[in-house]
């Protein structure tokens, strides 16, 4: 688990390419992680994992956490209500990002979790 989601951070072979086997290859992969896994102890531990990515200093990796982070709320459906309390949190610090294209991708991600929970999350923050 920890291997896959520090190839956020592998940026080897340019923005292209790094995009492309984020979007096409990594996000996917770890959705299915999560699905095959089906147990919530390790669905937190792979989420904090995912959260702490968008503390990176660099945006891309910010950005690529968020991507992985909408993800896995699409793949697990309502089971994600169980990891939305440490999740705010760092949503909400991504929010005041410093990167315009971050704080617009994590209001996009607050929006897709709302409709794919049924559930505003405005009023957690």
């Amino acid at each position: 688990m920890t291997p896959l989601v520090d190839q956020l951070e592998n940026t080897l072979g340019g923005e292209e390419v790094y995009q492309t086997r984020v979007t096409k290859h990594l996000v996917p992969c770890v959705g299915q992680f999560c699905v095959a896994v089906g147990d919530d102890t390790l669905w937190k531990t792979l989420n904090y994992q995912i959260l702490l990515k968008t503390r990176h200093s660099s945006s891309k990796v910010r950005f690529s956490a968020l991507l992985m982070l909408l993800e896995l709320a699409s793949k697990l459906r309502e089971n994600y209500m169980v990891l939305l309390p440490e999740t705010i949190p760092f949503l909400a610090e991504l929010m005041e990002d410093e990167c315009e294209e971050v704080e617009h991708q994590v209001q996009k991600v607050i929006h897709e979790m709302e409709t794919i929970l049924g559930e505003p999350l405005q009023s957690y923050f």
